[in-house]
């Protein structure tokens, strides 16, 4: 059975920005959304931590800000990338030939004959 800190599950009301008092589970989860609300999301964790220590009378340690500020942030974030599902690859010009790049070829090769080929490779060298 695992010991629970006294700090950690007490239901103590914490002074929400908009005026009224929330009641939460985890006092500390409850001051750091606070201090995301006053600082914005990317606002560096010491300064959340003075935030939430003179403002909201509560002590947390840098490394808690952090965790507890992920959590509440998943899924908020946009995410940069690909689309999931997107086929599309970036090219990137490696020099290497791909199978892609001989299936072109072959294509151009019967549609405009060999010789024709060779003559736009000349004339690009």
């Amino acid at each position: 059975m695992s010991k629970k800190r006294s700090d950690e599950t007490s239901m103590e009301p914490v002074e929400s920005t908009n005026g009224g008092e929330h009641t939460s589970s985890n006092p500390k989860r409850e001051a750091v959304r606070q201090a995301i609300e006053a600082l914005g999301e990317d606002a560096p964790i010491q300064e959340m931590a003075n935030y939430i220590r003179d403002h909201l009378n509560v002590e947390i340690e840098n490394k808690v800000i952090g965790v507890l500020r992920h959590h509440l942030l998943r899924g908020k974030k946009k995410k940069v990338g690909r689309p999931l599902g997107s086929t599309k690859k970036v090219s990137k010009s490696s020099g290497e030939i791909t199978f892609e790049d001989i299936l072109a070829v072959k294509s151009l090769v019967r549609r405009l004959g060999a010789q024709r080929i060779h003559e736009m490779i000349d004339l690009f060298s």
